[in-house]
């Protein structure tokens, strides 16, 4: 069972993202559950109450995914970390490629996410 936390403040993005990652992995035929927080806060509080096997992350809410990302890739380097922004020349997005992280510009393909979270 895969367990997916997704962090971003847009209400649109927290209905829409679920829905997508379901899909990818029931036609993968996999079980997967989703958490969506909408702030660094929340994402560390969910961190630390939940063992996830990937994360989608904005770069621009309440928090900083750079910060977030570290502190993942000290304590669980093999986590999947997915970062995907609406302003690709972000700083953070700088940041976290030259971290090897993949930085996806909004609005993200369900085949991108596939690819990302499938290894396809």
């Amino acid at each position: 069972m895969r367990k997916v936390l997704i962090v971003d403040d847009s209400e649109e993005i927290g209905r829409i993202y679920p829905r997508v990652v379901k899909r990818i992995f029931k036609t993968a035929g996999l079980d997967v559950d989703v958490v969506v927080v909408a702030s660094g806060q929340a994402a560390l509080k969910a961190l630390h109450d939940h063992q996830f096997t990937d994360i989608i992350c904005d770069i621009e809410f309440p928090g900083s995914a750079v910060a977030i990302y570290d502190m993942i890739a000290e304590v669980s380097p093999a986590m999947n970390f997915i970062a995907n922004t609406g302003n690709i020349n972000h700083k953070d997005a700088y940041s976290l490629r030259i971290r090897g992280v993949p930085v996806l510009e909004k609005p993200v393909s369900s085949e991108d996410f596939a690819r990302l979270l499938l290894g396809k």
